[in-house]
């Protein structure tokens, strides 16, 4: 037998380690019938009641940006800076829109990041449809619409993403066209 051998375990050895503490009856010693420590919910939900106040400034705050952006992409005719400053903002939104209460805005900003991302061009971006993304955007936070489920908003989120994707597909088309169309390179022989 070889040293190697003899200070190998045996096959099927194993080794339990126990932890020290047991945690869950941690977690649950003086708590409901349930297991829950119900002054550590009522300190959350006093805690998520003092920010809420904040959030519609938080909100406000987040639409003012996204019309800057707005503006600002439109003024520069589509420069790539600014429509990746656009998309920044409409994704943050997206983001926190349901954490703010609005989560139909995100949806919203969810639509815009999707033409975005999926244009072939950003410099064909059509100005209309970005207007109408961030109008719908600041008509359900202005209009304090925080159900998911409201008909109106929902009808138009369908029809813009709709508008969009027929938007997104007409320019795929004329992207591949125009790549189809494009002479070849020519190359150049070398007298060698």
């Amino acid at each position: 037998m070889t040293d190697s051998q003899s200070s190998s375990p045996p096959k099927n050895h194993y080794e339990v380690i126990s932890p020290p503490t047991n945690l869950s009856q941690k977690a649950l010693s003086g708590k409901s019938e349930f297991g829950a420590d119900l002054k550590a919910i009522k300190r959350a939900e006093k805690a998520m009641e003092v920010l809420s106040e904040q959030f519609s400034d938080w909100m406000d705050q987040e639409l003012e940006q996204l019309d800057l952006c707005r503006q600002q992409v439109k003024a520069s005719n589509f420069v790539s800076q600014d429509v990746d400053d656009l998309y920044r903002c409409s994704h943050d939104i997206r983001g926190q829109a349901e954490t703010f209460g609005f989560p139909l805005a995100g949806s919203f900003c969810q639509s815009l990041c999707f033409l975005i991302d999926n244009i072939p061009d950003t410099s064909r971006l059509p100005a209309l449809l970005i207007d109408q993304h961030v109008d719908s955007v600041k008509a359900v936070v202005r209009s304090n619409i925080t159900s998911k489920d409201d008909k109106k908003s929902l009808e138009l989120l369908k029809k813009l993403s709709e508008v969009t994707i027929e938007f997104i597909k007409h320019e795929t088309q004329l992207a591949e066209k125009s790549d189809a169309e494009a002479p070849e390179p020519e190359t150049a022989e070398l007298d060698i």
